[in-house]
């Protein structure tokens, strides 16, 4: 009997041996499913986590060089820890497209290279590149192309759908022909000097109040050329013209971005006046 009993709690021992390397499977494997869940929440807010706004739209050539200049905002507590997103604008036309330099996004745990996200807050960042004009660029989009993994399994990286930002290339600079013959007469006009000066005001996804504590607007090169326009118009000089544009960005309902545009358009008119009172004053 003893004999018995000590080879049935031998085979009991490896038996609970095996039972217990089965369990500690499990868990990892299901660690593993959990870890990933942040990614899947990244993948199916990805519309309202990365925001992305053109500075010029259409995209223009000039001197054959199409500059692609994108202002990209990542949302509060959207990015996880662990996660990369590579980000690669492409100019998509009838017969091609060209891409321009992948900008890598990384989380707050991750040692790869690129720009990192808070997790905590938005993090503003810029996708900007240049292109050698075509004719066929004329009749083009502004596409981002996005890829999405945990840092360490680049194998697994997931596609995310593509997002239009611009339109197509505008050419009227290149139109010009440059064929005149230089002709001299006087003339009874004094010299003119024209200077121009421009700034942008930022505003948050969906709004049109003005918010200078806005990520874009804080920036510091932004606050500056607000700061050199407010400067510039107090020099005095006579005003020839005053341009105000206002955008929205591309997504959404036509008719729902055409009242915010013009709603923005409100806003910083209502801004430009007030510096102009204040100067007469």
């Amino acid at each position: 009997m003893s004999f018995n009993f000590f080879n049935l709690t031998k085979y009991m021992q490896k038996t609970m041996k095996k039972i217990n390397i089965r369990i500690t499977v499990v868990l990892l494997a299901t660690a593993a499913i959990l870890a990933g869940c942040g990614l899947n929440k990244m993948v199916r807010d990805y519309d309202e986590g990365i925001r992305y706004t053109p500075k010029v739209n259409p995209l223009e050539n000039h001197g054959g060089t199409v500059a692609v200049e994108v202002d990209g905002r990542v949302g509060d507590k959207y990015f996880h820890r662990r996660a990369v997103v590579e980000i690669t604008p492409v100019l998509k036309y009838e017969d091609g497209e060209t891409a321009l330099e992948t900008v890598v996004l990384r989380g707050e745990n991750t040692e790869v290279e690129g720009i990192r996200i808070a997790r905590q807050g938005t993090t503003a960042f810029e996708v900007v590149g240049e292109i050698e004009f075509s004719e066929e660029m004329l009749a083009s989009e502004l596409i981002m192309d996005v890829l999405i993994y945990r840092e360490g399994r680049e194998d697994q990286a997931e596609t995310l759908p593509e997002r239009k930002v611009a339109d197509g290339v505008i050419n009227t600079s290149q139109r010009v022909d440059k064929d005149e013959e230089l002709a001299l007469a006087p003339h009874g006009y004094e010299k003119e000097v024209i200077v121009t000066k421009s700034a942008s005001i930022y505003f948050d996804y969906m709004r049109h109040n003005l918010n200078w504590r806005f990520d874009l607007n804080q920036i510091e090169e932004n606050k500056k050329k607000v700061e050199k326009l407010n400067d510039f118009l107090k020099k005095g000089w006579e005003i020839r013209s005053v341009e105000l544009n206002a955008w929205a960005s591309p997504e959404g309902e036509i008719a729902f971005n055409e009242e915010l545009s013009e709603n923005r358009a409100s806003t910083g008119h209502r801004y430009w006046k007030g510096q102009f009172e204040k100067l007469e004053k």
